[in-house]
């Protein structure tokens, strides 16, 4: 699932002490960009990601 693929992106870069960005994560999901806003904009809806100043994980959106 896409949504999971996002999350896991985001957590293997923080996890590596890289910065994610949503360009790097939408490259990596390989989907194109005007789809992968709507999944972004769903996971900041439901409270899975924080995208403020920079992109990661709140505690609901981290993956056990």
């Amino acid at each position: 699932m896409i949504y999971a693929e996002i999350l896991e992106n985001i957590r293997s870069a923080l996890q590596n002490g890289e910065k994610p960005t949503i360009t790097r994560i939408q490259i990596k999901v390989n989907v194109p960009f005007v789809r992968f806003k709507e999944y972004w904009d769903d996971l900041k809806a439901r409270g899975l990601i924080t995208a403020e100043s920079e992109v990661g994980l709140t505690k609901q959106g981290e993956i056990p």
